[in-house]
């Protein structure tokens, strides 16, 4: 059976971040070194890179969290609110980082000040290197989504594992006749039985086999061969009629490419 997707914990994660992180850390105290002596103010070496690597070092222990919240933000079906999420958590993650910061250097950045005192002037001075990590992160939740989806829902046999929580069942392809977006997550359709998965309707779209499956509309997704006939509806519309007799809506987005997939 093939495994869900990692842990936020996941050992293999927490040293990439590590990594990447150090070599951010590396990356930023060269650039402040460089800037200091082109405008003739130049900062000794070691202490800017132990800065720079305790800054850092910051983002790597709370990017397993962020990159599990990121994922699930990630994975919202509607656009706008996936934005909104994403908009919101900048400022978060960002407060997150600097409140931790304040609390483990204090006793070595504070210069006189209490951890809560240390807080505005970290993040003024920090807010440009904030928001490079943010969207640094964002791009590791998406190619963490895109492996784990190809990995654990497209195992070698022709069809997919379906994940709910800690559980999980194989539905083959030719078993699946619709799937329906059902907030963050799809429940898909197979005869008299729908099965609920932490997928969203995106993700399964990603793997599905092109010349099987097609997106009807941002809601739903149809086996082709399931596909009785497409019939308007007026003023531009149209439905998708099943062959059980179900019938399902046909956004005009999806409509021009559908009719020459369908069998014949």
């Amino acid at each position: 059976m093939a495994s869900g997707s990692p842990s936020p914990f996941h050992p293999r994660l927490i040293a990439a971040a590590l990594g990447a992180w150090v070599l951010a850390a590396f990356v930023s105290a060269g650039q402040g070194y460089a800037f200091g002596v082109f405008s003739g103010r130049t900062q000794p070496w070691w202490p800017t890179l132990a800065y720079s690597l305790a800054i850092f070092s910051i983002w790597a222990l709370i990017s397993p969290f962020l990159l599990a919240a990121l994922s699930h933000a990630l994975r919202i079906e509607k656009v706008s609110l996936r934005i909104a999420a994403l908009v919101l958590g900048a400022p978060l993650a960002m407060l997150l980082h600097v409140a931790v910061f304040a609390v483990a250097f204090h006793p070595i950045y504070g210069q006189g000040r209490s951890a809560v005192d240390m807080i505005a002037p970290v993040l003024a001075s920090n807010i440009d290197t904030a928001a490079l990590a943010y969207g640094l992160l964002i791009a590791g939740a998406r190619l963490d989504i895109r492996r784990t989806a190809g990995r654990s829902t497209q195992p070698a046999a022709e069809g997919l594992w379906i994940r709910n929580g800690a559980a999980a069942s194989f539905v083959g392809y030719g078993e699946i006749d619709w799937i329906a977006a059902a907030g963050d997550y799809a429940e898909i359709h197979a005869g008299a039985r729908s099965r609920l998965t932490d997928q969203s309707l995106t993700a399964l779209a990603d793997v599905l086999p092109a010349a099987e499956f097609a997106r009807i509309h941002r809601s739903a997704i149809v086996r082709l061969d399931r596909v009785r006939r497409i019939q308007g509806v007026g003023r531009g519309d149209a439905e998708v009629e099943l062959r059980d007799g179900r019938r399902l809506r046909l956004s005009r987005r999806f409509r021009s490419g559908l009719a020459g997939r369908l069998p014949v």
